[in-house]
């Protein structure tokens, strides 16, 4: 049987990979090679696991198309505007 990933570990990671596909999204358009390789890239910077591959291509095709990804919403991380306690209200590090 799997071992459970600590809640609040999988929340961290869940915030590392959106920051990951916002940064992309900011900063890469058009070529779809590119943007692939641009989100494995910010993956890997931010010591997060290899994605599949199918989930790399599909964010950089809606990245590619002029869509925002939103991997995880930051009301469900905890994080962002609306959070009551939150410190880092929409921050980035």
């Amino acid at each position: 049987m799997p071992q459970e990933q600590d809640p609040d570990v999988q929340r961290a990671q869940q915030i590392r990979l959106q920051r990951v596909v916002d940064d992309v999204t900011a900063s890469h358009s058009g070529e779809k090679r590119a943007v692939m390789a641009a989100l494995e890239a910010g993956i890997a910077r931010a010591g997060l696991s290899r994605q599949p591959a199918t989930w790399v291509e599909a964010t950089a095709s809606e990245i590619v198309e002029g869509r925002h990804v939103v991997a995880f919403r930051e009301r469900d991380l905890g994080i962002g505007p609306g959070v009551a306690g939150n410190g880092d209200v929409g921050g980035r590090h």
